[in-house]
């Protein structure tokens, strides 16, 4: 099977052999142009609350939140759970941590305490936000599922993050329907064009 395999990528590869032409024809593409646009503006739209916090405080640089493997929160909790005092807690926290774009980022504790003003969103900086790790899309679901438990006070946040989150996964899909490992897109072409 994998020789099958490997002998019908080999026929692709010698009748259409590898060339930057599709570069060419991906950046020069309205629908890509379009889609590289509107990552660039997100990009920025993060980038300058960060610095409009930056300014408002006697520091130049970022700090780090603290580190987790995962977020620090459980992800599938029974129901008692969602109904505590913990869960409200935690939802405040995982809030704090949207990107104004609109996603969360990976490996960053977002259990313990609240995003600081000047603080990074995430402690890997290339992965801010990103899909990468279930981010992004753990945040989704833990928020969706502690919606009807929130306080009535508490939902029109809630509301309004869940829905800016599908919007930013939305505007994340590439033209050909893919996704990139992070969004807003670092560097130039998505990387899963890379040829080199």
């Amino acid at each position: 099977m994998v020789v099958l395999a490997l002998s019908l990528v080999a026929e692709v590869l010698a009748a259409e052999p590898l060339n930057n032409s599709w570069r060419e024809q991906l950046t020069a593409d309205p629908e890509w142009q379009q889609y590289f646009s509107r990552s660039t503006q997100l990009q920025q739209l993060d980038q300058q609350q960060l610095d409009h916090e930056l300014s408002q405080l006697p520091q130049t640089a970022p700090t780090l939140p603290a580190r987790h493997l995962k977020f620090g929160f459980p992800t599938e909790p029974d129901s008692a759970f969602w109904l505590s005092a913990e869960a409200t807690r935690i939802a405040q926290v995982i809030l704090s941590f949207q990107t104004p774009s609109g996603g969360w980022s990976k490996r960053t504790d977002m259990a313990t305490q609240p995003r600081e003003s000047g603080q990074l969103y995430g402690t890997e900086a290339g992965y801010i936000p990103t899909f990468d790790n279930d981010a992004t899309s753990t945040q989704i679901l833990w928020l969706s599922a502690f919606l009807p438990y929130a306080s009535e006070a508490m939902r029109p946040e809630l509301q309004h993050s869940i829905e800016r989150a599908i919007r930013f996964v939305l505007a994340a899909q590439y033209p050909n329907g893919g996704f990139a490992q992070t969004y807003p897109l670092r560097g130039g072409l998505p990387r899963c064009y890379y040829s080199e």
